[in-house]
């Protein structure tokens, strides 16, 4: 597909994203650079919120992000020191890695998955009587202590004599300047420009982008879903896996229906659970697409999803066949063993 689509087909896939509540698109042919522009104005006009804060759905991206406690406790680069070493029981040991896992839980906390903030236009009053006063807008903050950020009173007196709400970009604005948090700038960083974005696309583009902007910001959503499309692209989920942005990212996949890729690295490690999980998430997200037919086993139940909901049978059903024959070598050889060894029922 073109990277640039024609106006009529546009406004048809428009039309079906933004017809009810309920996302209910199908795309069967991608662009690289379109279909992310497309998901972006998509993501900024339909609102996830409902879904992504379902408890099932919470459940499910939990158990698809997995819990690896060698990435989660990835050693950072620091003043090299001494190693400390403690003497415990078994008890006590299992204690320590029941904490550990509990930490790592929290480190895993993900970050939500909202809808594009709506743009402030609220006008206060309008005082042409002032206009000419001073040559440039005046920003009023409400610097008390004990408010969130949502809920201060920021407004704005422009040269016409305007009083308004504040915008959402002054908003940010004046409480980072009067609240500043740390490794949040003053003004984006160059790197969240497009120019510079395609070229580090990472994972830290994501945490430095939960650091520098609110979850509803325009370019937190920008930077997001350029970083998940260029995951999805490159196939390189295992970079996220196990990361508190690897459930966002499934969600997103899954929401606009192209879990093609994703579906196929989950065969390819065996994460047929996962597998699994992600169709009931599905069919969470698109209901009407939900069948009532009962699998004796979950191959063929992931074999009849793929069939009927990917873009890429044929390549996820080769992997899965592979799957099969890989588990029948192993059962066999299992068998062998136990025979050889005179374990034979």
């Amino acid at each position: 597909m073109a990277s640039t689509c024609a106006n009529s087909a546009f406004k048809r896939y428009l039309s079906r994203v933004f017809k009810s509540y309920k996302l209910n698109v199908l795309l069967t042919r991608h662009c690289s650079d379109g279909f992310s522009r497309l998901a972006i104005l998509a993501f900024s006009e339909q609102d996830p919120a409902p879904y992504f804060f379902n408890d099932k759905v919470k459940k499910i991206l939990t158990n698809i992000t997995g819990l690896e406690l060698e990435k989660a406790y990835k050693p950072k680069q620091m003043i090299p020191s001494d190693p400390e070493y403690k003497f415990v029981t078994s008890e006590e040991l299992e204690q320590m890695i029941e904490k550990a896992k509990q930490r790592s839980k929290e480190k895993l906390q993900m970050p939500p998955v909202l809808q594009e903030r709506k743009p402030i236009t609220e006008v206060l009053s309008r005082d042409p009587e002032l206009k000419g006063f001073e040559n440039h807008k005046l920003i009023f903050t409400d610097v008390s202590y004990g408010l969130s950020d949502r809920d201060r009173l920021i407004v704005a007196r422009d040269p016409d004599g305007t009083l308004r709400r504040a915008s959402w970009e002054e908003r940010d604005r004046m409480t980072r300047l009067f609240f500043p948090k740390t490794k949040c700038k003053m003004t984006m960083p160059k790197m969240f420009e497009d120019e510079f974005l395609d070229k580090v696309l990472t994972k830290k583009n994501i945490n430095r982008a939960c650091v520098q902007f609110e979850p509803d910001d325009p370019n937190y959503i920008r930077v997001t879903t350029k970083s998940y499309n260029h995951v999805d692209s490159t196939q390189s989920f295992d970079v996220l896996r196990s990361t508190r942005h690897f459930g966002p990212m499934a969600f997103y996949l899954t929401f606009y229906n192209k879990i093609d890729n994703l579906i196929l690295d989950m065969v390819q490690r065996e994460l047929i659970e996962n597998i699994t999980d992600l169709i009931q998430l599905f069919y969470i997200l698109h209901p009407e697409k939900k069948q009532s037919i009962e699998f004796s086993n979950q191959i063929d139940f992931i074999r009849d999803f793929v069939k009927q909901f990917t873009n890429k049978p044929a390549y996820i059903i080769a992997a899965l066949q592979s799957y099969q024959q890989m588990q029948q070598q192993r059962l066999e050889t299992s068998e062998g063993i136990k025979r050889a060894h005179g374990f034979t029922d």
